[in-house]
């Protein structure tokens, strides 16, 4: 996948990546995540309004070696155990998707 086209894919799917400084995102392995469509777009917008957090959606792979991955970068959100479950009753309704929560506002890891 083309680093640009798939930059774009995924801002435009996941339009809070914007809010990141433009090298950080130049630079993250952008083959681990899934350009949300469909339930799986539908699924995490729903995620993000019940939980207050920023919600992406993975592939359940390996990073690849070399790579800075967006959980490297960003601050996880703090959730409660309803939470934490209401990200893995989505995820076993969305097969070949992982979930995670990031911190709103965005807060970059130190």
């Amino acid at each position: 996948m083309r680093h640009a086209a798939a930059r774009t894919r995924l801002t435009t799917g996941v339009p809070w990546l914007n809010l990141l400084d433009p090298a950080v995102l130049a630079d993250l392995d952008l083959d681990e995540l899934v350009v949300p469509a469909g339930a799986v777009a539908a699924a995490r917008t729903d995620l993000e309004a019940a939980l207050g957090a920023y919600v992406m959606t993975y592939r359940p792979t390996r990073p690849a070696p070399g790579k800075r991955q967006l959980c490297q970068v960003l601050a996880p959100a703090e959730l409660d155990p309803a939470s934490v479950a209401a990200l893995r009753d989505a995820e076993q309704r969305l097969p070949g998707v992982l979930l995670c929560a990031y911190a709103r506002p965005l807060r970059y890891r130190l």
